[in-house]
């Protein structure tokens, strides 16, 4: 066909052809070769047109919000666009790459990027950080973009062109695996909608200084905030400011004061957690909320989520879809969402009759034994825990007796207190089978042949989720260290 054609336009042709398969050559080679750590790739499977509220930030705003809480209390859809230690230079192109395929209400941007080279992780750890995970989104012009603002607003100075993913990546062709060569063909979604939960408490206090006063920080953030502002006017979207709690120091209060200020000034709304006293009003606890000192736990999450979504509800005319068959799935999401936290609240629970009460719930399989002398250690927490629930906590008197106990959706299947022989049942769905046993001086308990309990002296106990057929946890109560809580 193309012999039919003058001469010059087969070369014209040729080139174009030649052209479109290298870019498709280079296309797939960036796919394939850049690591698989995008923390952007899931909003581009979510549909066209369908994200309300856009949340833009670091791994402040991955730990703390939960758009599908939000969504089942509010009805409203969302995503977190985050990257870890996210400048705000990569929070204004990842807005702009958002509003390719989204047109979010409203955008309501973490503000820990603007104490860039005045907080905890210094300057050039955040650059190291951003080098590998900001440009993480398709290429085109605003990655370029992302790139030059990277390097012209990073105190490294990395030259733009070196975030080529074909430069960064060349040596991953060593390790490729399947998941590499099939990325591009595959959905990343999210099924958190960007959510990070963390399962982990240290005690903490607010460390608000007495005094604040406001203090310009790094010239690029705030150039880059007055940029943001820029595109929501042009763009037409809600610009919301957000600053969620950590143990911050008096310099960041300080630019958060200023940004503030800064918001005021130009009609944007500023929500702090840290300034204010809007963290106490929604329920929120230094000493029980945070994961460590620079991110809030999955408790902590549920508070400040239920806050946020509400005062968002209240300002802005957002829809309500929860009875939309259309949206059907994020109401699903929502559910399931709900289960992992409530099996990852379970992990995290070591207060005896605490653990109890939650693990008697319709989801979970519920296995409590004890072996050997109950009179080794001051046992009088776990008997009490045992007597509130309706087990015999009288057996904490006894150095020879032991007990095995099994509970499907809160309903005692088996429970007996024996001395010396052996006590064992056997538990299966037809899919997944527990097998527990208890005697003097051993307790087994095993999923599906695997051993999951503890089998230490004093009390063992192992939950198991009845719908996934998962351990959820397993701790025990042993005498060996005063009947504290050991999951190891």
């Amino acid at each position: 066909m193309l012999r039919n054609l003058p001469r010059p336009l087969r070369l014209a042709a040729r080139l174009t052809a030649f052209c479109l398969l290298a870019a498709l050559l280079l296309w797939y080679a960036d796919a394939v070769l850049t690591e698989k750590t995008s923390t952007f790739w899931g909003l581009y499977d979510e549909p066209r047109d369908t994200i309300d509220v856009l949340y833009v930030g670091g791994s402040h705003a991955n730990a703390a919000i939960s758009p599908l809480q939000i969504y089942e209390q509010q009805g409203f859809t969302g995503y977190v666009a985050y990257s870890w230690s996210q400048p705000i230079w990569t929070s204004y192109h990842y807005i702009k790459e958002a509003l390719k395929t989204q047109s979010p209400q409203v955008v309501v941007l973490d503000t820990f990027g603007l104490v860039y080279g005045n907080t905890y992780i210094e300057a050039p750890l955040i650059d190291a950080t951003s080098d590998q995970f900001s440009p993480r989104i398709k290429p085109g012009l605003n990655r370029l973009l992302l790139t030059v603002a990277m390097s012209r607003c990073q105190v490294t100075h990395k030259p733009f062109y070196q975030y080529n993913s074909l430069l960064q990546f060349h040596t991953r062709w060593k390790s490729l695996t399947t998941e590499d060569w099939t990325w591009p063909f595959v959905s990343h979604a999210s099924p958190g909608k960007g959510f990070g939960p963390i399962y982990t408490t240290e005690v903490f206090s607010q460390s608000q200084p007495a005094a604040i006063t406001e203090q310009a920080g790094y010239a690029p953030a705030e150039e880059y905030l007055y940029k943001i502002i820029e595109l929501s006017k042009k763009e037409g979207f809600q610009l919301v400011l957000v600053d969620l709690p950590y143990i911050a120091t008096e310099t960041e209060y300080g630019i958060y004061a200023r940004a503030r200020r800064i918001c005021e000034e130009n009609g944007v709304p500023y929500i702090s957690y840290l300034l204010d006293d809007t963290a106490a009003e929604a329920g929120f606890d230094y000493a029980t909320d945070m994961a460590e000192h620079a991110h809030v736990n999955y408790k902590g999450a549920a508070k400040l989520s239920a806050h946020l979504g509400a005062w968002l509800a209240e300002q802005y005319d957002l829809p309500d879809y929860r009875q939309d068959p259309a949206y059907a799935s994020w109401s699903e999401l929502a559910a399931a969402e709900q289960k992992d936290l409530q099996d990852g609240d379970l992990s995290m629970t070591h207060d005896p009759l605490e653990l109890l009460q939650k693990a008697l719930d319709e989801r979970y399989l519920l296995v409590v034994q004890t072996q050997g002398d109950l009179t080794g250690a001051d046992g009088a927490a776990v008997a009490a825990a045992f007597d509130a629930v309706g087990l015999d906590g009288s057996i904490f008197a006894s150095s020879t007796a032991h007990a095995l106990y099994v509970f499907e959706g809160g309903e005692m299947l088996y429970g007996q207190v024996a001395e010396g022989e052996t006590l064992a049942y056997t538990w299966t769905d037809g899919t997944h089978t527990v097998e527990a046993d208890s005697c003097p001086d051993s307790a087994s308990c095993r999923l599906d042949g695997e051993e999951i309990g503890r089998n230490r002296p004093g009390v063992n106990i192992a939950v198991v989720d009845r719908e996934t057929g998962e351990r959820v946890q397993s701790i025990s109560f042993s005498t060996l260290h005063d009947y504290a809580a050991y999951t190891a």
